[in-house]
């Protein structure tokens, strides 16, 4: 893909398809009754905040839930986020990067800062995991 064709997103608007298609799917997962881990990145005083919850089972991550307030990039980054996390191990979530969840939502290169939000609440929460010991013997 050219950088042309992400410089100039036309369908779904300025944010591109694929981030209007995630929104129409759904938009942000419902929280968590009881999560064993949180973390969030950003601030509503910002203008962006990312709240990413895991319910853990052995190494693993068992349920994953987000929460976002922004733009449409940001609001799309954590529900393409949750949706990498459920089923995943913990080193596995570990390594999502804000660069594939640019690429999958074909982010515009001025709006990949919301992607890097998400991947920073997931890291908070993760490393909350390393700090209680829940459900791992991976340490973070």
């Amino acid at each position: 893909m050219s950088e042309d064709s992400h410089a100039k997103p036309t369908a779904g608007g300025p944010y591109g398809r694929r981030v209007a298609d995630v929104l129409a799917d759904g938009g942000c997962t419902p929280r968590l009754v009881h999560p064993h881990a949180v973390g969030e990145a950003g601030s509503v005083a910002c203008g962006a905040l990312v709240r990413v919850e895991l319910r853990l089972e052995g190494d693993g991550i068992a349920e994953a839930a987000c929460s976002a307030y922004g733009c449409p990039a940001t609001l799309a980054s954590a529900r393409e986020l949750a949706g990498r996390l459920k089923g995943a191990s913990l080193l596995a979530a570990a390594s999502v990067s804000a660069r594939q969840i640019s690429e999958a939502l074909l982010l515009a290169p001025d709006k990949t800062g919301s992607a890097e939000l998400a991947v920073d609440a997931l890291h908070a929460a993760l490393s909350c995991c390393g700090m209680r010991g829940a459900g791992s013997s991976v340490s973070l």
